[in-house]
């Protein structure tokens, strides 16, 4: 509901940090997962590169991601948010020993099925993309192994971006 009430607004580019918004999404959910018996990784040094992004539309967008994964993940299990950073993007791999959601989303080719989550999750997936996207970056998210790995680039910032 929040990313789609995100998603309606115009969005602000200014610059901004992103490893303290993906660490206080983490936070967000962080009685959850005790709860839950869901442990983390954190694999973000320091606050991370400088990128030209609409900080409220990607916190949500985070909090949405972990929200699914967490969700999936009903017998306990560990989130991992590692990155890594290439010429010209930021890649942020989140993965989660929870079981896939029956949608597949991808930024090539989107392909929503909703037969094992609800609708509003698959929305959500579809509006994660779409906000990504909006800042220039790629969404995948794919089974590996028996878990869920989502990948998600962003551009970094260059001097014609500020």
């Amino acid at each position: 509901k929040d990313l789609l009430i995100v998603a309606k607004e115009k969005l602000t580019f200014e610059v901004h940090t992103l490893f303290p918004l993906i660490r206080q999404s983490v936070m967000t959910f962080y009685q959850t997962m005790k709860e839950k018996d869901i442990g983390y990784i954190l694999d973000l040094d320091g606050d991370g590169p400088k990128l030209f992004l609409d900080e409220k539309s990607i916190r949500q967008t985070f909090i949405h991601l972990m929200r699914n994964r967490i969700e999936a993940m009903d017998n306990g299990g560990c989130l991992k948010i590692a990155s890594e950073e290439l010429s010209d993007k930021i890649l942020i791999s989140v993965i989660d020993s929870g079981p896939m959601p029956t949608e597949t989303v991808s930024d090539r080719k989107e392909t929503l099925s909703v037969t094992g989550k609800t609708y509003e999750s698959t929305i959500g997936l579809s509006m994660v993309g779409q906000a990504i996207r909006a800042h220039g970056g790629s969404f995948t998210q794919t089974s590996l192994n028996g878990s869920t790995l989502a990948l998600i680039t962003l551009p970094l910032l260059t001097d014609d971006s500020a």
